[in-house]
């Protein structure tokens, strides 16, 4: 049964509010104290994004992009992706696409780099940012891929390298969709679908001002750092393998 975890990071006034967003932070903080967390894309550079998660999760030992090489085939199937999603293309991915994308995910320990350590996570920010995920797990690393609604829907029209991507999704530790809906509150929702744990675990966001999204962005990667590699099952807690499923 899938169990779900929900918290809202309102406008905290009172006393009392505030030693729970301090509690909340104080937790995410620690689970995450020591760790590099790192940003992967296959199109343009994760430098800005890793800045921003720096900035956001303050306990971490350090936030790093992982840069992909010019001439890495992951680029240019990414642009044709892009262009897909974007409906400015209409050529879906071929075989010779696919081909290139199971290279990329055998080479994924060269992508990847040997800094990448275990405990560390790893956020995959697009679609074919997944082939790296084995690899990342490989290292004892955590892999978070980032959802947004446009790319969910444009997945289904990659062609043979669907069948690519469906084979690293068991190497994923967990899913992370973030959206915003319009109304006077402003509100935004993160939610993370943790595949070990079988748990959905969903954060909403009404207050204005970053530091409701910092303790958001927190306290869900620290709940991914958490759950990951552990399972319930019958009643018993049983390791979870630390190398990705082949």
């Amino acid at each position: 049964m899938t169990s779900l975890l929900f918290e809202n990071f309102a406008e905290y006034s009172g006393t009392r509010d505030q030693r729970v967003l301090s509690l909340a932070r104080s937790r995410a903080d620690d689970r995450l104290a020591g760790r590099t967390v790192w940003c992967a894309r296959t199109l343009g550079t994760s430098a800005p994004r890793a800045q921003a998660l720096g900035a956001l999760l303050p306990a971490v030992l350090q936030s790093r992009p992982i840069e992909l090489a010019s001439e890495e085939p992951l680029r240019r199937i990414g642009q044709r992706l892009r262009a897909l999603l974007s409906r400015r293309g209409t050529e879906a991915l071929d075989r010779s696409d696919a081909e290139d994308l199971a290279s990329a995910m055998l080479q994924g320990e060269r992508i990847v780099g040997d800094a990448v350590g275990s405990g560390d996570v790893v956020v995959l920010e697009d679609p074919l940012s997944i082939v790296l995920a084995p690899a990342v797990r490989e290292r004892g690393a955590h892999a978070v891929l980032e959802i947004r609604p446009a790319s969910a829907r444009g997945r289904g029209r990659s062609g043979p390298a669907e069948r690519i991507m469906r084979r690293c999704d068991p190497a994923v530790d967990a899913r992370v969709m973030i959206w915003n809906e319009s109304g006077p509150a402003g509100v935004k929702r993160i939610a993370a679908v943790i595949t070990s744990e079988d748990v959905i675990a969903a954060k909403e966001i009404t207050a204005r001002g970053s530091q409701p999204e910092d303790i958001c962005w927190a306290t869900m990667l620290a709940e991914v750092v958490e759950l990951d590699r552990s399972e319930t099952v019958g009643g018993m807690l049983h390791a979870r393998p630390m190398v990705a499923v082949r």
